[in-house]
């Protein structure tokens, strides 16, 4: 349905707030200073997506490290364009390829937070695509990574 996505984003960020606080971790929302679209999505569906690569972010990042999250409307591909970035471990370049494959886990995530299903990004990705979406990212064990997802326009 018509979905202002803004909204549940922030309802998201929000909601983990309280474990970022708990973990010594800065959560910031750079949001948007001009209109977002309206998009057609499901609404939890898309929170999903927006949980999943948040919890990552939080997961896979140290004390005093930051997560921003950011929100954007590209007039000229007519998408809403959302990122994630943390400072966290990153992901080595051989596990780069296989990280959206099913039940897939790197040797670095799973030495530094064991509980994981490998089912997340894996999920997140089916999710995007079913909107027309695209996900994908950008990163390296010293900066940390960079989710991307964009979601057309209705």
């Amino acid at each position: 349905k018509e979905t202002n996505v803004l909204d549940i984003l922030e309802q998201t960020i929000f909601e983990f707030y309280g474990e970022t606080h708990k973990k010594g971790i800065e959560l910031i929302f750079l949001k948007p200073y001009t209109e977002i679209p309206k998009a057609s999505c499901d609404v939890e569906m898309i929170r999903v997506v927006f949980q999943n690569l948040i919890e990552n972010a939080i997961k896979y990042s140290q004390p005093n490290d930051k997560v921003l999250v950011s929100l954007k409307y590209n007039q000229d591909t007519n998408n809403i364009e959302i990122s994630f970035h943390d400072t966290g471990i990153g992901i080595k370049p051989e596990d780069q390829s296989k990280i959206f494959e099913k039940f897939f886990r790197a040797e670095n995530a799973i030495s530094k937070e064991y509980v994981g299903s490998g089912l997340g990004l894996f999920t997140t990705k089916n999710i995007v695509e079913k909107h027309k979406g695209k996900i994908w990212f950008e990163s390296n064990p010293e900066n940390g990574t960079t989710f991307f997802v964009t979601l057309p326009i209705i």
